[in-house]
């Protein structure tokens, strides 16, 4: 009733002018959104007699219609008029997914909505139309004169997966640290399970947020860096009561490799900028070629000095975790038909639980998930990686396609906020296996693993150390 409402008063108030009326009907069934099933409001809205009525049947998620309604009013009618001289049309939701994604319309900034039953004046003149009622926010479209252009602000949503996605990582990559001290099979493959994408993935989405600014690499990366390196080394002195123990800044402690990798990568940035999406291809191809050769380096042990291992191998995903936003565009090309997210996403779990399983049954070294010259042979030196490689492009792919981009109490904030319980828990696990914690049969030593995640996540990851470690570091 209210949108019937708001319709006709829509029209009363506009009576004087030919009138474009856009309806959203969302579909209950997102393999099976029918066009018939408009409903009782389309009827009725019918009767209205717009000069254009547009309805939408649809499950698409609304920056994906704020963006097809935009489009819309540019585009050409779908229906010729009738025999009222009007023109009423229905745009299914593969076809609401094609405007949202057209590009031969005018230049114009958008804004987004959260409602989406919205209604817009025909636009025959480069001017902005507001149409807000008291149950619908609306959507502001703004025409810029190329000659003149007006500021628009353009309200871009923060990528909010990334942050559930980092959170994520993060509890396995403390639970990861938290099973090296016991032993038995099922720790064993839950070990490789996670080793193979989780600090791939980690770097990955480093590389989607990195910026190339000198403060903040020196304040960021290299004060904490220098801080906790030395922290370690002093807690190893004074624990392990070890002589002749030198301090050294060019071995990284544990996992202050990812600060030193995070380092060189920052610093290589100016050398990484280019536009084409042919140039990120090549450098991209080229990062994983130096790859796949440097697992047949002989006789160097490059496992931990200057963390050259690991910044080697995992340079190719921090590259395409850069290029994602700026070149490939891969927020954008994730906005596809619920039809076809599920075919997507049946592939890619179905290749990255295959491939998990090959590597849980081949019992993988660990130095074969990540470091560079381990064996110069065929199977760690290039089958394994190029397996883990695709394993990981699916895994990344997936969690992409399938995890809501919406704020979640509590894990968004420690998804934006990991770096202190990164750092720090390192200190918690070093206590635990200095009192033997983990002496219990394996299925409680995996239980107790799990509990003291937990109370880590939640005990570094809580707002005043997070707020406290963004003012010191």
């Amino acid at each position: 009733k209210d949108i019937i409402k708001s319709a006709e008063l829509f029209k009363k108030e506009n009576c004087d002018k030919k009138l474009h009326y856009i309806h959203i009907k969302i579909c209950n069934d997102i393999l099976n959104p029918s066009l018939q099933e408009i409903g009782q409001d389309g009827e009725e809205l019918k009767k209205l007699n717009f000069s254009r009525l547009t309805i939408f049947n649809t499950c698409a998620p609304d920056y994906i219609i704020s963006k097809a309604l935009i489009h819309i009013v540019f585009l050409p009618t779908k229906e010729k008029q009738n025999n009222e001289g009007n023109v009423v049309e229905y745009f299914n939701d593969d076809e609401t997914y094609e405007i949202a994604n057209k590009r031969d319309i005018p230049r114009y900034e958008e804004g987004s909505t959260q409602d989406i039953s919205s209604s817009l004046n025909t636009i025959n003149e480069e001017k902005h139309s507001l149409i807000k009622y008291k149950q619908y926010k609306s959507i502001l479209i703004e025409v810029i004169d190329e000659k003149k252009p007006t500021p628009v602000k353009n309200n871009i949503k923060r990528f909010y997966k990334l942050d559930t996605i980092r959170f994520t990582l993060m509890f396995l990559i403390v639970f990861g640290n938290m099973i090296e001290s016991f032993g038995g099979s099922v720790r064993r493959a839950i070990y490789i399970f996670i080793y193979v994408f989780h600090m791939p993935y980690f770097i990955f989405i480093s590389g989607w947020f990195a910026k190339f600014n000198q403060k903040k690499i020196l304040r960021h990366i290299i004060f904490p860096y220098i801080f906790f390196q030395s922290t370690y080394q002093m807690i190893d002195i004074l624990v392990h009561y070890t002589e002749g123990l030198t301090f050294s800044f060019t071995t990284p402690y544990w996992n202050l490799w990812y600060l030193f990798t995070f380092l060189c990568y920052n610093l290589l940035l100016p050398f990484f900028e280019i536009k084409k999406k042919r140039s990120a291809i090549i450098i991209i191809g080229c990062s994983l070629l130096f790859v796949l050769l440097s697992y047949f380096v002989e006789n160097i042990n490059m496992d931990y000095f200057l963390s050259l291992s690991r910044s080697i191998s995992f340079l190719p995903y921090f590259l395409a975790g850069y290029y994602s936003p700026r070149i490939f565009q891969v927020d954008k090309l994730i906005e596809i038909t619920n039809k076809k997210k599920i075919r997507w996403s049946i592939v890619f779990a179905v290749v990255f639980i295959s491939t998990e399983t090959f590597f849980i049954w081949m019992d993988i070294p660990d130095g074969s998930i990540y470091r560079v010259g381990l064996e110069n042979n065929f199977k760690y030196g290039f089958a394994i990686p190029s397996i883990m490689l695709i394993s990981n492009i699916s895994f990344i792919s997936l969690t992409l396609l399938l995890i809501p981009n919406k704020k979640i109490p509590y894990i968004t904030f420690i998804g934006q906020n990991t770096m202190p319980i990164y750092i720090a828990h390192v200190i918690v696990i070093l206590l635990i296996r200095k009192i033997k914690l983990f002496k219990f049969s394996e299925p409680v030593n995996l239980i107790l693993s799990i509990v003291f995640t937990i109370i880590i996540m939640a005990f570094l990851g809580n707002k005043y150390i997070g707020k406290s470690f963004k003012k010191i570091f």
